[in-house]
């Protein structure tokens, strides 16, 4: 039985259902940050920030937000608040990290003063499984843990862990935080705050971009491509997804069906099939600067309700045409709880 696109399709009925309008974010949809070219007003007629909306499934692309003269400074890391009401976005000059609404109504939700000092890379913001939020700051060359009862920050991690400044961070199941930096590094660091060297590329320029998958594999954009770690093992390191000369920013998350990556790379977005490598172009955004791709996000609402409704197909994929993924349970969906 084909199963593409039901997650998406569900959800959309079930926010339709919700009663709300466009004050919500869109199921299934992906955001992708763009910085400014002309550093925020200093020539006058080009844009500022802007965070793009793009339907995967269409390749149909919108302007989310563009953001104000007050708050623009360059946005990078983008991430959706546990709850799924926010889209938060790390600003690289302002000291801050902003929070939009459905609606694209912008808030400071941190700034200097909570201790964000010059927040940058490819996805440089994310939440553990406890609601926690992190930031990587390039300024202060840390990663901050802010708790998730809203209480002060507490460094995470900082250069004795691996962080040399601009990064990506992505969480993994289990809880381990792993860290890419500018010396093609990946590091992990446990939820007690223990740290290690996972691998590293040689004579790279940088570990661009990282995402985890449900399972716990890792996917490093390094030398040469995307690479695929499986569980947590630096020894299964394989380039899946061989790509040269990018230009432009980039950054890494997962389809909410878990089978593919989404890669923002520039003015494009791609598909990356997750054990195959097989790479699909979705859309390109109609801009001519080289800066987007910068932060990338896809929404995926998960309350309660939600979980009630889609009891027995909460993992949902494509069908492979063989065999059971690498590192992916084939478990049934666990059952319902009321």
């Amino acid at each position: 039985m084909r199963t593409t696109h039901i997650l998406p399709t569900l959800v959309g009925a079930i926010a339709g259902l919700a009663g709300s309008a466009r004050a919500q974010f869109v199921p299934g949809r992906v955001y992708i940050s763009e910085p400014p070219a002309d550093l925020c007003g200093s020539f006058p007629g080009l844009p500022n920030d802007r965070i793009w909306e793009i339907d995967p499934q269409t390749g149909q692309v919108s302007l989310f937000v563009e953001l104000s003269d007050e708050l623009c400074g360059y946005l990078n890391g983008l991430a959706f608040t546990p709850d799924a009401t926010g889209l938060r976005a790390s600003n690289f000059f302002t000291n801050s990290i902003l929070q939009f609404d459905g609606s694209a109504n912008a808030s400071v939700a941190l700034n200097a003063a909570d201790g964000i000092n010059e927040p940058l890379g490819g996805n440089n913001i994310a939440y553990d499984a406890a609601s926690n939020f992190y930031v990587e700051n390039a300024g202060s060359t840390n990663i901050l843990r802010f708790p998730a009862d809203g209480g002060p920050a507490t460094v995470f991690a900082d250069v004795f862990d691996g962080v040399t400044g601009a990064g990506p961070i992505a969480f993994a199941p289990n809880g381990d935080l792993y860290l890419g930096n500018e010396l093609g590094q990946i590091w992990r660091v446990g939820p007690d705050g223990s740290s290690s060297l996972f691998d590293s590329f040689v004579g790279s320029s940088g570990v661009l971009a990282l995402t985890t998958d449900m399972a716990g594999n890792l996917f490093a954009l390094g030398t040469g491509g995307v690479y695929r770690y499986q569980v947590g093992n630096p020894d299964s390191q394989q380039l899946i997804a061989p790509f040269m000369n990018l230009s432009g920013q980039t950054s890494m998350t997962m389809s909410p069906n878990q089978d593919s990556v989404y890669f923002a790379a520039g003015i494009h977005l791609y598909e990356i099939d997750a054990v195959t490598g097989a790479v699909s172009l979705l859309a390109t955004l109609p801009v001519e600067g080289p800066l987007a791709g910068s932060g990338i996000a896809v929404y995926v609402p998960e309350p309660a309700g939600l979980a009630l409704i889609l009891c027995g197909i909460l993992i949902v994929r494509r069908p492979r045409r063989s065999g059971v993924r690498p590192g992916v349970s084939n478990m049934p969906a666990p059952e319902c709880a009321i």
